[in-house]
This record gives structure tokens, sequence and C-alpha cells, in this order.
């Protein structure tokens, strides 16, 4: 540990024991004693500007650049020595590391190519002992943001059944100023993963708003049209939350339909708050194709969705998750001119089955908040592995790297082909903000039903992002 403090390095990756590229902190004995460390005092870590004019809507955080005094004392040759490799290190991206005392946590900054000019080289006295002794303003331009150690949480095991609660966790609450990019990792706790889709979706919202998925189960939604859904709801095994209620189809399409509507009835879980929602349906087994329509009312249709068997034939067909349509509540209002105290008196959405053949089931409907008054940020992602993904693999989503691969339990590493990856960091969690993750599986095989009794492990990871310093990187107690 060096006898001066705070300590300044380049390392490899941004972490405390990565391995050291270069320290401003060093002695060197190869010749004679030489000296180079940043002094205490004189310190500035510049500050971040949003970008654009004050009311423009996606504004970006500009860079900033960190200045600090560096004393360089030693033979006059040797002193050179070290200033030409002080300005190498300066002239290259990197990640440099701050900690201002033993006690204290480390802050990383990643690093952008400098300029010749960063280096103030007017300030140097040497001594008849040709012994020389530099002062040098370093100025090194880094990233808008100080990032923290990585955090990493181990989740409760996810269920894929939002009747019991399942599919939606609620995150730890975030630290740092600013949103930072999360990495999530998801292994299958119940069979292979690379056999299903995963969905993905992260909200984050006001702790006012708490904004969360809503569920309807078959309990809570009206039946009806021209012949109506056949019979009572019925278990299903893959489904036992809360089963599916069947209807047969017809090949030709019938003039009125069959649907099963919300009808502004109360929710099984959750609560409907103003705004706009991504609707899904759980559909069950069908024995060909079946064909279903999505509305926000019951003459506007909005998505037609098919649902049979994949690369099989009948009657093995499979149940899944479907995504029908993007609904706003209160019905064609803006988002943006609703408040956090808007109260939806009333709202519907109908779900459709009118053509196919065999028999539609249906299992309920579930709402995903996407935007309106109190939603800071959302986003979704559809991930298909593949069917290679063995059972001691792990799917990440890097946000930070923008990634989407495959981890082995060894540490190996596969890319994925042929997956829409979001552009930018996704997904991100936002401090100051109740963050809300869920995890829906899809099947994509047959032979592979994704009941309601899965679970998937998950863990998550990010670096805190800093607009100034955490208290954490501060010690009183400090030299």
């Amino acid at each position: 540990m060096p006898d001066r403090w705070p300590l300044v390095q380049y390392l490899a990756s941004a972490d405390p024991g990565a391995r050291v590229m270069f320290s401003f902190n060093q002695e060197t004995f190869e010749v004679a004693s030489t000296e180079t460390y940043p002094a205490a005092n004189g310190w500035d870590f510049g500050s971040p500007e949003l970008t654009g004019p004050a009311d423009a809507a996606g504004r970006a955080w500009g860079g900033r650049v960190l200045r600090f005094p560096l004393v360089i004392h030693g033979p006059s040759f040797r002193t050179q020595q070290v200033l030409s490799e002080v300005a190498r290190h300066v002239l290259r991206p990197g990640v440099l590391m701050f900690r201002l005392s033993p006690s204290a946590e480390p802050i990383f900054y990643r690093t952008f190519v400098g300029s010749p000019g960063s280096l103030d080289m007017s300030r140097v006295y040497a001594d008849p002992t040709r012994k020389a002794t530099w002062f040098l303003d370093v100025q090194i331009p880094v990233a808008p943001f100080a990032e923290g150690e990585r955090i990493t949480t181990t989740l409760p095991l996810l269920g894929n059944d939002p009747h019991d609660g399942g599919c939606t966790v609620t995150l730890p609450s975030a630290l740092g100023d600013v949103p930072a990019p999360l990495t999530v990792s998801l292994r299958s706790a119940s069979g292979l993963l690379g056999v299903r889709r995963l969905m993905l979706h992260m909200v984050a919202s006001t702790r006012e708003r708490a904004a969360a998925p809503v569920w309807w189960d078959l309990a809570n939604l009206n039946q009806g049209g021209s012949s109506g859904w056949a019979g009572p709801v019925t278990a299903d095994p893959a489904w036992p939350g809360s089963g599916y209620r069947a209807t047969p189809l017809e090949a030709a399409q019938r003039t009125s339909g069959k649907w099963l509507g919300i009808e502004g009835r109360a929710p099984t879980r959750g609560v409907v708050k103003a705004g706009r929602y991504q609707m899904l349906g759980r559909m069950g087994t069908v024995e060909s194709t079946a064909y279903f329509d999505a509305a926000n009312d019951f003459r506007l249709r909005t998505k037609r969705v098919r649902v049979g068997p994949h690369n099989s034939a009948p009657p093995d067909g499979f149940a899944t998750w479907a995504a029908l349509a993007d609904l706003t509540w209160p019905a064609g209002v803006d988002t943006s001119s609703l408040t956090v105290d808007d109260v939806v008196s009333g709202y519907d959405a109908s779900v459709y089955a009118w053509r196919g053949v065999g028999t539609a089931r249906f299992g309920g409907m579930l709402a995903l908040p996407l935007d309106g008054p109190g939603i800071r940020s959302s986003s979704m992602l559809l991930a298909h592995p593949g069917s290679g993904v063995g059972v001691d693999q792990r799917l990440v989503v890097d946000g930070a790297a923008e990634t989407l691969m495959v981890r082995g339990a060894d540490g190996s590493a596969m890319g994925l082909s042929e997956q829409d990856i979001p552009r930018g960091e996704f997904p991100v969690i936002t401090p100051g903000s109740v963050n809300q993750l869920t995890v829906l599986l899809q099947t994509a095989m047959s032979g592979w039903p994704d009941s309601a009794e899965a679970q998937t492990e998950v863990e998550i990871s990010y670096r805190p992002r800093y607009l100034w310093l955490p208290s954490t990187a501060l010690d009183p107690g400090a030299s």
C-alpha cells in the first residue's frame, strides 16, 4: 500500500484487484530514489452538463475533465523518464481508479484520449545535487459519471404465474445519482432455457406511482359474443393458477366473434392506473390454429395474433404468452396530458377468438406498464436463446455492452444469432425509483410447455453512477 494518499492508478478493468497498468503513486530505486504522487489538495473532479436547451426532451450528459496536481521528485534524468510515462498513459483511453484513503471505497472513471496540452510542464525546480521536482497539472477527459464497484444481487426464484404473484420482482433500491445499465443473468430452475422464449420487461416509476403489472384471471373477465366461450373455467396441468376457458372454433369467420372482455372489472392482482400498457394473453394449447383480436373497446381491433402449434402436427399444440396490443387508459387520451393524481374511472379491453380449427383456450390477461405519469423508463426484450442452451448455462443480458450471450458454468461465453437486441443501454436501473423486473417464459418448441410452475433463477448486477462522489468514497480521516 502507498504511503501517500490519494491513490490514483490506471487499471486493466474497473475492479480494485485488476492489473495495474500505471500508478501515479510510485517509488523506484533503479538508479536513485524517485517519488511520484498526486498531491492531496487542488483536485477538480469536474461536473458534466446536460446538452441541449433546458426545456428540450432527450437531453444527454456531456463529458467532464478530471484535474489533479502531480509531484515527481528525483534525479533529473529519471524524473523526465517518469514524465514521459505519465504523458503516454494520459494520452490513452483506459480505466482510472481514485481512492482517497485506505478506508474509502474506490471510484472508477472511464477515460478518453487527451492531448499534448493536458500536461503543464512549466513548473520544475532543480537543486545543486541534480535533483528535480516537477509540479504538474494533469488533465484527463473522462466519462460523465464516476462509477462505483459492481453490485451483484441474487433475486428470489421467479415463477411464471401472475395469479400467485410470480413473474414480477421489485429490485433492491439502486445506488447512484443517475440510471445505470443493468446486467441480468437468467437460468431455468426447472428445465432447459433454450427451448423457450423469454420476455424481459423493466419499468422504473416514482414511489408515488409505483406502477406494477396488472392481472385479470378468468373470474374477473366477462364472456360474451354470439355464443360465448363454452363451459366453465377448467384446470390444466400446465396452468394450475387459474385454468382456461375454452371455445370451439370454426374455419369461417363469425360475424360477431367470441370474446372475453375486462369491461372495467377489478383486476385479480394490481391496480389499474392512468397510462399506456402492453397487453398480453395467456393462451392454452390449441389443436390447430386460432386467431385472436385485441381491442380497447368492442369495435376497434388493434392487433391480430395467431396462436398454434410450432414445428409439430396436431393435436400437439402448446401453451404460451402472446402479445395482444398496446392500450391506453383512459382510452383515447394522450399520456402526456395525464398526472399521477388521475384515477381511471373506466377501462376495457377485449380478446376475440374469431377463426380457426379445433378449440381455443384463454387463461387471463396481463397488462405491463409502458408509459404515463410517474413512469421514468420502461423497456422490453424478447429473446430466444436456441435449443442448444443446457441446464447449467445462463442467458446474460448485458446492458452496458449491449450484448446478449450464453455463459456456461465454466464462464465460457457464446453469442446468439438473429437476436433483436435494443440499442442503447438496456435494461437500466434507476436510483430513487421503484424498479420492477418481469420475466415471462414463452414456449418456443413443442413438447416443452412453460407451465405456471416453471421457475427462473435471476441475478442482477450493475455499477452505480455518480455525478459527484458518493459519501463512501470520502473519508474525513484521510491525509
